[in-house]
């Protein structure tokens, strides 16, 4: 969550978004087709998403002295190390989601900036994993208080609840999924600090 900020203050320097694709459309889905025999039509199986290609493209301003600094600041956020990484965004009216990335193409005019100060740049990012995510809801949990915690987006998850500990006792926990109606429940005993966590 230390990268670089873009679209920030407009304070030097300062990564003017231009334009963006592959974030908000569809991304590559898989269909397969299969004739039906003795009628018309066909069976059309589109069910998952391929992976996701982000492109991000716009203005680096900065200053004609130092423009190679929030370069390499960039590159340092961006080099690649076989590990996915968080790229947070947000639209208008709507909480700040994110992707799981890894970082596959940057580039910069680095010649035109230290001459007059700013060069066009490209990102470009790609998602294993196509599905937008919210972060997730952190809780102070005490005896006999509820929790909802709701999935506001459009699919489907199985989400991990961890809990921790602050005393040693005995937990009596019960999840209820709502939807369909369903739910587990278990007591255990804990000690002060141990962890919990709930695979649904």
């Amino acid at each position: 969550d230390s990268g670089v900020l873009l679209n920030g203050t407009s304070a030097v320097p300062f990564w003017d978004v231009e334009k963006f694709s592959g974030l908000l459309d569809f991304p590559s889905l898989e269909v397969k087709e299969f004739d039906l025999d003795g009628k018309h039509g066909s069976s059309v199986y589109a069910k998952y998403f391929g992976s996701r290609v982000v492109v991000v493209e716009g203005t680096l301003y900065g200053s004609v002295g130092d423009f190679d600094t929030p370069l390499e600041a960039m590159r340092t956020s961006l080099l690649p190390d076989g590990n996915i990484y968080p790229f947070y965004f947000k639209v208008p009216n709507k909480t700040q989601r994110y992707v799981n990335v890894k970082p596959t193409v940057f580039r910069c005019d680095g010649d035109q900036g230290r001459r007059i100060g700013s060069g066009k740049f490209q990102l470009q990012l790609t998602a294993e994993d196509p599905r937008h995510y919210i972060d997730g809801t952190v809780a102070n949990w005490t005896t006999t208080v509820n929790f909802n915690l709701t999935n506001s987006g459009n699919t489907s998850l199985r989400p991990t609840i961890s809990i921790t500990a602050t005393s040693t006792t005995t937990a009596s926990i019960t999840v209820l999924d709502v939807t369909p109606g369903v739910s587990i429940a278990f007591s255990t005993a804990v000690t002060s600090g141990q962890a919990i966590s709930i695979d649904m």
